[in-house]
């Protein structure tokens, strides 16, 4: 901004200077002619002269000072026209006087389109600064270019996001200027007057940083339709972006836990079923519902119920590994996907490890809540071939264990599911706390282990060799 007001400073300046010149120049003209028209008064020619005067007036703009030129002229034209009567000039009166006559006409006619001159330069000098300070004041940056691309004016808002000084970028190559590089997350708009976002790369603190920005560049095209240049639109996308990344994630992400929602769950099904085709490996797909969450809704409030579902999904989370998926699909149910599981029991190791990692209390408003899950498992393709059909698979396993009396896994295996009988173990209910002077020890929850996975599942045939060891 400093450097914008040196600028206008030093135009002010130029233009006082070039007003107190064009004035000498017009006293200097005008006092010429007249004494030249003195000395030869019959001349039609250097009485003529006298428009020069006026037209160079012109030169400051003022139409006030121009007609104050134009009847000085006109004066000085009758005045040496009536010396030179006077004096015995050589030609006749007449010809004398429509010498006279002629000279006025030219100096007025002169002074008229000389003011004519003075008041379009000042239309087109007023629309010159609206149009300066409109670009100036617009929120967004703004730079134009001239014609060879060279730069002609950067607004404030430009100099603060380029982090260059006008005065500076003036006259320098608009990609010297303005660096702008190809964001390879967005897609090219369909419409090619609608912004366009790229990465700006600014230097700070000797680092190059990029910026998300959109970018609008339009020519600027005269009346005959001749190129002036182009004007060049930046508007800063970094709140742009966080929130397209915020939407992003609340469409693939479960809002209260941070897992992956069903959405999310349904693309990497998906993606994980192609890549199993591919590899010929299995794919594991385990359900899971929590035992008597609604009791615990309405005995502890929906805000201990919210941080239940936050602990188990931690919980879900550290037990798996990295290429492992886990998503709350609805209210206490979550789905989980195991890629490449070698076989049957490795997925009732899994489903073992999971149960093992949810049964465990949870302490809410003070008060450490039993809470044990139910868990369905299916295995692709042995149980099915499809995202749907494997996705019921899961579910009416997990069902089968809820009607078990919870607390356990089953995993279907084709015609039927099979049921790991003592996997699951009495669960209190939890509106009887354990301060409770009802409750005794010998109805304290507890929880078993489930049996080794071949007690309670069947073997599949397996598509590769090799087990999940990491287990």
């Amino acid at each position: 901004m400093n450097a914008s007001r040196d600028t206008t400073d030093g135009e002010h300046d130029g233009h006082a200077r070039s007003r107190v010149a064009a004035l000498r120049a017009v006293l200097a003209i005008g006092v010429s002619v007249f004494a030249i028209d003195l000395w030869l008064p019959s001349s039609l020619v250097l009485g003529s002269l006298l428009i020069l005067p006026v037209l160079a007036s012109a030169w400051l703009q003022s139409p006030r000072f121009t007609n104050v030129v134009t009847v000085a002229c006109a004066f000085a034209g009758i005045f040496g026209a009536v010396i030179g009567l006077g004096g015995g000039a050589t030609s006749p009166p007449t010809t004398v006087a429509l010498q006279m006559a002629c000279s006025l006409f030219v100096i007025l006619v002169s002074g008229q389109l000389a003011l004519m001159r003075i008041r379009s330069e000042v239309r087109l000098d007023r629309s010159r600064e609206l149009v300066a300070t409109a670009l100036r004041s617009i929120a967004d940056a703004v730079v134009t270019t001239d014609r060879n691309d060279l730069v002609t004016l950067v607004n404030g808002p430009a100099q603060q996001l380029l982090g260059a000084d006008a005065a500076a970028a003036r006259g320098r190559p608009l990609d010297r200027v303005v660096r702008l590089e190809r964001d390879p997350q967005t897609m090219t708009p369909a419409d090619p007057r609608a912004p366009r976002r790229r990465l700006l790369v600014v230097t700070e603190g000797g680092q190059e940083i990029r910026r998300p920005v959109e970018v609008t560049s339009s020519p600027i095209v005269g009346v005959r339709g001749e190129d002036f240049g182009r004007v060049l639109v930046l508007r800063d996308a970094s709140d742009v972006v966080a929130f397209e990344e915020r939407m992003r994630e609340l469409a693939y992400r479960d809002g209260l836990t941070g897992l992956a929602n069903r959405r999310s769950l349904e693309e990497r099904l998906d993606l994980e079923l192609k890549h199993a085709r591919r590899a010929r490996v299995r794919l594991g797909v385990l359900f899971l519902d929590l035992d008597k969450f609604k009791a615990i809704n309405d005995t502890y409030g929906h805000r201990a119920g919210d941080q239940l579902l936050v602990a188990v999904g931690e919980r879900l989370s550290a037990a798996l590994r990295e290429a492992d998926t886990v998503a709350r699909i609805s209210g206490d149910e979550f789905c989980v996907l195991v890629p490449e599981v070698g076989s049957r029991e490795d997925l009732g190791v899994v489903a073992n490890k999971l149960l093992d990692a949810v049964v465990r209390p949870v302490v809410l408003e003070g008060v450490a809540v039993p809470i044990s899950p139910s868990i369905g498992a299916a295995l692709y393709p042995d149980d099915a071939g499809s995202a749907d059909e494997l996705l019921s698979c899961a579910d009416a396993a997990m069902y089968r264990a809820k009607g078990l009396g919870g607390a356990g896994w089953a995993v279907h295996d084709g015609a039927t599911q099979r049921w790991s009988p003592a996997a699951h173990a009495a669960v209190e209910d939890p509106r009887r706390r354990p301060n409770d002077a009802r409750s005794s020890a010998n109805d304290a929850p507890t929880a078993q282990r489930t049996p080794a996975p071949h007690e309670g599942a069947t073997t599949g045939n397996s598509i590769e060799n090799g087990t999940r060891n990491d287990r």
